[in-house]
């Protein structure tokens, strides 16, 4: 065989493993593409209104660096039938955020830059916020409402006061 018949023959072949790449590419966007319209469709009934979300649906990010805390709480809430997402800072968090669209956020108040993601997340997306620390005072929670949270507990809450404050913020922005 020649040497131009040769390239001629590489050449048609990578032509044609060109064209398949393209031809999987579009069959793979298109399958991403068919895969998020499903899960877009999934929070909606058959007259594409917005369906009624139970506990066990609504899935809650909590941002925390203290993994003793997050794993306490993610255990409780799971219990309860929320699923959790855990990010370990504010910056992760508003990631996850974006990524996942949780029904709810817990937010550590001893985080790092907490009260400006705080403040990011009501403006931006309107998530309920529940802000969490261990400042016992009356002020904690003025400040936490201050910066749009939608409440402010102690880390140090009990198990049922815990799932009953969850329930009580999140049932209020179902309706």
């Amino acid at each position: 065989m020649s040497e131009s018949v040769k390239k001629n023959a590489t050449r048609e072949q990578l032509d044609l493993l060109t064209q398949d790449i393209k031809k999987g590419w579009k069959e793979l966007l298109t399958f991403l593409i068919s895969a998020r319209e499903n899960e877009a469709r999934k929070d909606t009934d058959l007259f594409g209104e917005k369906a009624e979300r139970s506990s066990e649906s609504i899935s809650i990010l909590i941002i925390d660096d203290d993994v003793t805390s997050l794993e306490g709480i993610a255990s409780v809430l799971g219990d309860a039938g929320f699923d959790t997402i855990i990010a370990l800072d504010c910056i992760q968090g508003l990631m996850k955020l974006d990524d996942e669209n949780p029904g709810l956020v817990l937010l550590s108040e001893t985080l790092p830059n907490s009260h400006e993601t705080c403040t990011q997340i009501h403006q931006l997306t309107g998530t309920p916020v529940i802000m969490m620390g261990s400042d016992p005072s009356d002020h904690a929670w003025e400040r936490a409402v201050g910066l749009g949270a939608d409440a402010y507990f102690r880390k140090s809450i009990s198990k049922p006061e815990l799932k009953a404050r969850v329930k009580a913020v999140v049932s209020r922005y179902q309706r």
